[in-house]
């Protein structure tokens, strides 16, 4: 069914789901990463819980009965279900139980020949789930996922072709979350993480003499980060960049990055 894998693939359509509840997307990988060959997951909610870098919390509405919530959606929509046949809202954190999960073709799990994926290893999920930070887990793999999704990572590219550059407005619509600190902090952290590389362009002027900022650039190593400036000079069509132009100030004009001779 799986075989001994380490890593999970994601259907892009999903990771950008509006209504996807972003906790969605660490337990899957949980599940997935650690389901034996025939898709079998020994656990308790405690275990899951913790391995996803979360804290317990039996308060009402809190992470355990977050969990729970999302398990039996899952289980609703067949794309997984337990044994025994126990009720969540019924469960103890620390009783021992197995989901089983189900890859056919109604389930979440299920990728065709066809769908569009990305994908997430073992060593990834691990620096995600296991990093000290205050952003909240769930959402810094969704930006993840939606930064990585448009990097080419396909056998027979160029690592210095490995790269992206989608907008911050972009990145915000597919994670489904305004634009602003919450996409800018978790960049910060993945850059951190070196899950990501990125390459902050600045500004140029357009045609008209308008001031606009470039699109930053976007890597999974430090080698396909290496031409990210002559990149997007050629993208731009300019000679030079400048600082980020701020929303509230009028742009300067000093000290501008020079396109190579």
């Amino acid at each position: 069914m799986f075989g001994n894998e380490s890593y999970i693939n994601y259907d892009k359509k999903l990771i950008t789901d509006k209504n996807l509840e972003n906790k969605l997307l660490l337990i899957m990988a949980y599940l997935r990463l650690n389901a034996s060959y025939d898709g079998y997951v020994g656990l308790t909610l405690n275990h899951l819980i913790t391995d996803i870098g979360y804290k317990p919390d039996r308060h009402e509405g809190a992470i355990n009965d977050q969990i729970k919530i999302i398990l039996q959606e899952m289980i609703d929509d067949k794309s997984l279900y337990l044994i025994p046949a126990i009720k969540l809202n019924e469960l103890n954190v620390k009783q021992f139980f197995y989901i089983v999960i189900n890859d056919e073709e109604s389930s979440i799990f299920n990728i065709k020949k066809t769908t569009k994926y990305v994908q997430l290893s073992r060593g990834e999920y691990d620096k995600i789930t296991k990093c000290k930070t205050k952003l909240d887990k769930a959402r810094l793999l969704r930006i993840y996922l939606n930064i990585k999704k448009f990097v080419n990572t396909s056998d027979g590219i160029k690592e210095e072709d490995r790269v992206a550059y989608p907008s911050m407005r972009v990145i915000s619509r597919d994670c489904g979350i305004t634009i602003g600190g919450n996409v800018d902090d978790a960049i910060k952290e993945l850059v951190k993480l070196n899950l990501i590389y990125e390459h902050v362009t600045g500004s140029y002027k357009d045609d008209k003499g308008n001031t606009k900022n470039a699109n930053n650039v976007y890597a999974l190593s430090k080698q396909g980060i290496s031409k990210a400036e002559e990149r997007m000079l050629d993208y731009y069509n300019v000679d030079c960049f400048y600082k980020v132009a701020s929303p509230k100030k009028k742009q300067k004009q000093s000290i501008p990055k020079q396109k190579p001779s």
